[in-house]
């Protein structure tokens, strides 16, 4: 028999197994998301295969985009900007406060894309932004 506590308990797995989703099996399944929001914000032509190759710089964002199941979080839309610009310019992406142009920082940052050996996208339908916070 189940006493109060123990019913308030499994409630709240329950309630938390709704909220929660569940991990992932592997990376390989958010890279087509992952790959299409990249090339949407930077205008650098990234596939799967680009994708998963940057993702390989930082471990611990890809486990855990697998712990959360997937990248629909502000936090790591963030951080795969973060990520993006520390492979290609060694810095995080700028805020509103560093007083950087945000054009020209995509502009450096396509640039070293470039000059890394990826392409650009034909049309860029971009608005360049500030980081923020999370």
């Amino acid at each position: 028999m189940q006493n109060g506590f123990d019913r308030l308990l499994e409630a709240a797995d329950e309630v938390r197994a709704e909220i929660v989703p569940e991990p992932s099996a592997h990376i390989s399944q958010h890279l087509p998301e992952i790959a299409e929001y990249l090339t949407r914000v930077s205008g650098i032509g990234i596939d799967e295969e680009h994708a998963e190759k940057l993702l390989s710089s930082d471990a611990e964002l890809v486990d855990d985009i697998l712990d959360w199941g997937g990248i629909d979080d502000i936090e790591f839309s963030m951080r795969l900007l973060d990520m993006i610009a520390q492979v290609f310019l060694h810095r995080e992406w700028p805020a509103e406060d560093e007083g950087i142009n945000p054009d020209e920082f995509l502009f450096d940052l396509r640039t070293a894309a470039v000059q890394s050996g990826y392409s650009l996208t034909p049309t860029l339908d971009v608005k360049p932004a500030f980081r923020f916070e999370y």
